[in-house]
Parts: C-alpha cells; structure tokens; sequence
C-alpha cells in the first residue's frame, strides 16, 4: 500500500522570484502523470502558472505495509489524548516527549520539514480540501458539540499541521484559502462548527473592528467586495491569538462567519473564501468565477515578502 505525502512546488523562471510550495490532494496516473485532486487546487495552480510559475512535484514516497498503516493509526489515538490536555496543538508540537510517543508521526514530520527545508520556499499555501477531522480540536478548553464530519483524511491534516509549525518556526509566510483558513485556526487553538447545509457561492464580506492588513483593498461601496465560499464547516471559536478582521453573514444559521484570520507576527493570513476561484464542479454542483475582490486580494497574498 502506498501513501503520499505530496508537495506542489512552484518556482518562477526568474531567478529571484519567490517559490511558493502548496499541499494538494492527488495521484498518480498509469502513464506517471500526476493528477491534481479537488475542484479549487486546478484553477489555483493555473493561475499561478500564468503569473510565471514553473510546477514541480515533490512526492516523498514510502511504501507503507499494512503493519505502518496500522501504527499511523494507533499513535493517531495516542494524538487525539494528548489533544485534550492541551489549549492548541501548537502548544503540543512544541513539547519533546509528545513526539517520542509517537515515532512513526515523528518520521512523518522529519520527511517533510526536510522536504520544505530543502525547497527553501518563501511562502507556503495551504489550499482547500476535505474537512479537518475534530479529534484535532477537542482542546481541554473546548466545547465543540456532537455532528458529523464529511469526507476526512488524516494524513491530509497531519501534513497541513506539520508545514504550518514548519512556517512558524522559520518564519515564512502562510496563506491559508478554505481548508487553509480553518487549519490555521484549528493549530493555534480554534474550533469548528458545522452548517446546518452547506454554504455556496458568492459572499459580501465586511471588514471587522480590528486593524487589517488589507483593508486598503476593500471597495468603499461593501456590495463589491465579494468572494466566493463552498464550505460546510467554519470557524466557531477562533484562537486566542491573531485576529478574526472580516466576516461574512450566513441567513440560515444566523452566523457571523470568520472569513479573513491575520497573525500578523507570524506572516500567517486566511480566508475562509476562494480568491483563486472554483471550477466546474460535480461535488460541489457550481461554477464560480472570480469577482475584482477575488483578485486583488489573491494578489496581495502572493505580495507579502518573507522577512
């Protein structure tokens, strides 16, 4: 049985551009052709491409017998326990003895910090993709409810967690976009809430009370700034730290939903929305395109500098 840990590496032509690596679902075809998953990473991939980025895939593969797979299972659970004595899995990945419980998750961190060292990225993406299991967020603070998650993977999870503590430790810049968003709350101590039916399509989202990095890109008249959001779960409780600064209002459950997250002292930046925009898609049944909001705020991600 194989699994992949897979790393999108995107690097310009020009030699001193930045290179930006992303975590995408996918797998690879008969003809050894990767085959990018999900129905937002194609168009961001395509864009990014068209701003002069060259693709490259990264897959640090293992073959993993039955016998490994059943291990990434059992110190999973040795994970979740530790998860409930803590207020954010930031505080646990700091702590040594956690990680010598857990060798085999302790390997999977090696492999791809190492990876991300080794590609010298100067921003990380942390695209959209399945749910955030809730194992990760039963803080010994949190109060998270009974409801079920869709469609889970946790190898998925671990390796979104890994980078973003990989990004903090080196300081390099982290845009979050849908799952992204809600990863980066879940690892400084947020929650997740779940929607009583999924929430699609185009949103006007409004800036909230506290200072925003891009604030200067939001139009003066609100119903132009829209973004585009397919998600089922949001962000319930957000972290202690950073700053919840723009929002959008959901009718149906009566929620303020956090759609703009800024850890300014970190260069960590999310939105619940898709600035990249979203293809055809059967899962998800629409076709969105980018609004001027989209844009200018999908650009001035890609403009943070790493310090």
């Amino acid at each position: 049985m194989k699994i992949f840990i897979l790393i999108l590496l995107l690097c310009s032509t020009d030699v001193y551009a930045k290179k930006v690596s992303c975590f995408v679902r996918g797998k690879v075809n008969k003809k050894g052709k990767m085959v990018i998953a999900g129905a937002t990473t194609p168009a961001l991939v395509e864009m990014l491409e068209k701003k002069g980025f060259e693709v490259k895939f990264i897959l640090p593969e293992q073959n993993y017998q039955l016998d490994d797979v059943k291990r990434f299972h059992n110190e999973l659970k040795v994970l979740f326990k530790e998860v409930k004595k803590v207020d954010s899995l930031a505080t646990l990945f700091k702590k040594r003895d956690f990680w010598n419980k857990v060798p085999f998750l302790k390997t999977m961190r090696k492999i791809i910090t190492q990876n991300l060292a080794y590609m010298r990225c100067d921003n990380i993406i942390l695209p959209g993709g399945s749910d955030v299991a809730k194992e990760f967020y039963q803080f010994s603070d949190s109060n998270v409810g009974n409801f079920e998650t869709g469609k889970i993977n946790y190898l998925e999870d671990m390796g979104y967690f890994i980078s973003i503590d990989f990004a903090l430790q080196k300081k390099v810049p982290v845009f979050g976009f849908c799952r992204g968003h809600q990863a980066v709350n879940v690892f400084f101590g947020g929650t997740l809430g779940k929607f009583s039916k999924m929430s699609k399509g185009k949103r006007t989202i409004k800036l909230g009370g506290a200072p925003s990095r891009f604030s200067n890109i939001f139009y003066p008249k609100e119903s132009k700034n829209k973004l585009l959001f397919a998600h089922s779960f949001y962000v319930k409780r957000p972290p202690k730290i950073g700053k919840t600064t723009a929002f959008y209002y959901n009718k149906r459950d009566k929620i303020n939903v956090s759609s703009l997250y800024e850890l300014p002292q970190y260069q960590m930046y999310t939105t619940q929305g898709h600035p990249e925009g979203v293809r055809v898609s059967k899962v998800l049944g629409l076709f969105m395109m980018r609004t001027d909001f989209s844009k200018k705020l999908f650009n001035s991600f890609l403009d943070i500098k790493k310090r």
